[in-house]
C-alpha cells in the first residue's frame, strides 16, 4: 500500500496511551436520534462542545458516524477518520434543531450518504478492513466580507478535538467539504507545509477559494504539492455561483507545477456543462461526466460510493494513503489524585523526542481550559522519565487537568483529560453524571493505594464494560463509555481491596 513519508515529529497521538477517556462528560451526545425525514439515525448528534477561539468558538456541535465495533476504550484499535465540512445553508449554532440542518440542507452530502446507506463505509486494502469514522462539525458563521468564518487555525482545532476524543489513527486523517467547506479543506492544506502534511488525503465538490486572495497566498498550492497530499478536485463547467472550473485548475496546476510527481494522486475532474437541448439519447452512456442539474452541487456525485474517478470512489481513493508520522512522546502514564484539598498529578514518558515542555491546563464546570503550570522536559530521552505538579487550589466540583506536550518548534500536542472531584464531603464512591449519555466516571476515594476495578453490567450481572488499575490514596475518577449501551438501567460495580459498591446508573 503506499505510504507518504514525512520526517516532522509532530502532532499528536494516543495510540501508546494506556487508558482512552472522553475530554469533556458533560457534552450532550444523543445516540440513535432523530431529524425530519431520518426517524432512526445512524449519526449521533453531538452538542454543548466548543471547539476554536474560546470565547467566540467556531464551532458548537457536530454529527459523529462510529464504524461497528467502535469501542472508545479500546486502545490497541484505530481508526481512519474522515472530516467533512459542509456548507453555508448547513450553518448553525450546534443545537440539536441545528444540526439536522446538515441533513435537510443537501441530502446527497456526505453525512446523508451515511443516513441512506450510500457511502462506501468499510475498504478493504491489503487484505485489511479498514472502518472510517466520520465527523461532520457544524460551524457557526462563514462570512467573508467581515472576517468571520473558520479560518485553517479552526480547522487544525476540530483535528485536534477529533484527535483527542476519538480513537484515531493519526496516520489517516482525511479531509472533505462542498461548497464553503470546501473552501475550508483547500485553505487549511495550502496554508503551510506542516498543515498540508498533518493529513493523508484531501478532497473539494464545488470550491470557491481563489489562489492569491484572502486568505490564500500565491504559494498556497506549492504547500499542498511540497507535502505531496493526495488531493481531489471536482468541479462543473456551469457552476450556479460561478465558481467555475478555472478556481480548482489554478490549484491542480500550482501543486504540479511544485511537484510534478502529484499527477499521480491528484486529479481535478471538470464535468461538462448539460446542453440546453438535450440530444434524442439522454442520459448517455458517460452521464457521470456531466453537471448535475443545479451546476454547483458536485458532491451528489463524490459522495456516491457508486461514482468513481480513476477507478476508485472516494473511500477508495482516501485509503490508498496514508502518512508516516514519527511521534515525539510516548506517554507510558498519566494520574490525577485528591489528597488533603490538593490535585497531585503525575505522569511518565519512556520517549521523548525534541520535547521543550509539559503543561497542565485545568477547567472547571465551564470546561474552558486556561494553563495551570508548565514543566521543563527532558528533551530527548529513551529512559523514563517522571514529572509531577501539585494545584494546590482546586476548585469546587469536577476539576478537568489536560496535558499538553510542547515541541521545540513549538508544536503542542495534546494528551489525555483526567478528572478530579473536590468537594467538603467525599464519598468512597460518588457516580456522576447519572443519567448518563456518552461517559460516566466513577470518583473514588482511598485511604490506602490499591487494586481497583469498575465495570458496568446488565440486570443479568453480563459485563459490558470493565476498566481496572493500581490506585493510590486519594481521590480519583475512573470514566467508562456508555455511548454504545442501549437506553434503559444498568448497575455501576466498583470493587477495592478494602470495599465495594454497587449503583443503578440510567442509559439515556
Amino acid at each position: 500500500m503506499p505510504k507518504i513519508s514525512t520526517k516532522l515529529s509532530i502532532y499528536f497521538s494516543l495510540k501508546s496511551l494506556s487508558l482512552f477517556l472522553f475530554l469533556l462528560s458533560t457534552i450532550s451526545v444523543v445516540g440513535q436520534t432523530a431529524c425530519p425525514g431520518y426517524p432512526s439515525m445512524r449519526q449521533n448528534k453531538v452538542s454543548g462542545i466548543s471547539i476554536g477561539n474560546a470565547a467566540s468558538p467556531r464551532f458548537k456541535g457536530l454529527l459523529e458516524f462510529t464504524p461497528a465495533g467502535y469501542n472508545p476504550a479500546d486502545v490497541n484499535t484505530l481508526y481512519p477518520v474522515i472530516i467533512y465540512f459542509h456548507g453555508l445553508g448547513a450553518a448553525g449554532q450546534g443545537t440539536s434543531s441545528d444540526l439536522c440542518t446538515i441533513l435537510s440542507d443537501q441530502t446527497n452530502s456526505l453525512p446523508g450518504r451515511i443516513e441512506s446507506g450510500t457511502f462506501q463505509e468499510v475498504v478493504n486494502s491489503g487484505g485489511i478492513d479498514y472502518k472510517f469514522i466520520v465527523i461532520s462539525p457544524q460551524y457557526v458563521q462563514y462570512d467573508y466580507g467581515n472576517n468571520n468564518y473558520p479560518s485553517a487555525n479552526a480547522v487544525d482545532s476540530v483535528i485536534d478535538y477529533v484527535i483527542a476524543n476519538y480513537r484515531v489513527n493519526i496516520n489517516r486523517i482525511y479531509l472533505t467539504g462542498m461548497s464553503t467547506g470546501a473552501n475550508m479543506v483547500v485553505e487549511y492544506a495550502g496554508n503551510s507545509l506542516a498543515r498540508a502534511q498533518r493529513i493523508a488525503g484531501a478532497s473539494t465538490a464545488s470550491v470557491c477559494s481563489v489562489v492569491g486572495r484572502t486568505p490564500n497566498t500565491n504559494s498556497a498550492p506549492t504547500n499542498i504539492g511540497n507535502a505531496s497530499l493526495p488531493f481531489t478536485f471536482i468541479q462543473c463547467e456551469d457552476d450556479s455561483y460561478s465558481c467555475f472550473p478555472d478556481i480548482p485548475q489554478t490549484w491542480y496546476n500550482g501543486i504540479l507545477a511544485a511537484n510534478p510527481s502529484a499527477g499521480t494522486f491528484t486529479t481535478f475532474k471538470s464535468l461538462i456543462k448539460i446542453p440546453a437541448v438535450l440530444p434524442p439519447v439522454w442520459p448517455p452512456a458517460n452521464i457521470n461526466d456531466y453537471c448535475m442539474p443545479w451546476g454547483h452541487d458536485t458532491w451528489s456525485l463524490l459522495y456516491n460510493q457508486s461514482y468513481k474517478i480513476n477507478g476508485k470512489n472516494l473511500s477508495e481513493f482516501f485509503i490508498t494513503y496514508q502518512r508516516n508520522i514519527n511521534l515525539p512522546v510516548k506517554l507510558t502514564d498519566y494520574s490525577a489524585r485528591l489528597v488533603n484539598n490538593k490535585v497531585y498529578l503525575n505522569w511518565t514518558t519512556s520517549r521523548e523526542v525534541d520535547a521543550a515542555s509539559f503543561i497542565i491546563e485545568r477547567a472547571g464546570a465551564n470546561q474552558q481550559f486556561t494553563e495551570l503550570t508548565s514543566v521543563r522536559a527532558a528533551g530527548n530521552a529513551i529512559t523514563d522519565k517522571s514529572y509531577s505538579v501539585v494545584d494546590d487550589r482546586p476548585v469546587q466540583g469536577i476539576n478537568y487537568y489536560r496535558l499538553v506536550q510542547v515541541d521545540a518548534d513549538n508544536n503542542k500536542h495534546i494528551h489525555e483529560t483526567r478528572k478530579v472531584l473536590n468537594e467538603k464531603v467525599l464519598l468512597k464512591v460518588k457516580v456522576l453524571p447519572n443519567p448518563v449519555s456518552s461517559e460516566v466516571t466513577a470518583y473514588i476515594t482511598l485511604s490506602r493505594p490499591q487494586q481497583v476495578s469498575v465495570t458496568i453490567t446488565d440486570m443479568s450481572g453480563k459485563v459490558l464494560q470493565m476498566k481496572a488499575g493500581y490506585y493510590k490514596e486519594g481521590s480519583s475518577g475512573i470514566s467508562l463509555p456508555t455511548e454504545s449501551l442501549a437506553s434503559g438501567i444498568y448497575l455501576l460495580r466498583t470493587n477495592g481491596e478494602d470495599f465495594s459498591d454497587i449503583q443503578k446508573i440510567v442509559k439515556q
